[in-house]
């Protein structure tokens, strides 16, 4: 794939995350998400799913500044088929969490 110069390990900073909602058939799911990590760092494919109007929607969260490189990036895996992507959503997310995953934020958890 071309256009993806910068290592999101290399130019990932601290801010506010993206979010988006991608209809995606679960048994592409474990595919999609080895080809994102694959480009280290640039998003994070959680396994929990929405279903919205009768369709599954998986969460991508993706850090500031590469939401156009995702888009890219799964538009690519569409249109070669590699992928039965749906509809991609973005939707408001919370400001990127302080702390290792896992561990409570603060006080609130």
């Amino acid at each position: 794939m071309s256009g993806l110069g910068t290592s999101p390990s290399q130019a990932r900073s601290p801010g506010r995350e993206q979010l988006l909602l991608i209809e995606l058939d679960e048994h592409d799911l474990h595919f999609v998400d080895t080809i994102i990590m694959g480009y280290d760092g640039l998003a994070h494919l959680r396994r929990d799913y929405r279903l919205i109007e009768g369709r599954t929607f998986f969460e991508l969260i993706v850090p500031e500044g590469f939401l156009e490189e995702v888009k890219q990036l799964l538009e690519e895996l569409r249109v070669r088929g590699f992928a039965r992507l749906g509809e991609v959503r973005q939707v408001e997310a919370k400001p990127a969490r302080e702390g290792p995953v896992g561990e409570p934020s603060g006080p609130d958890g």
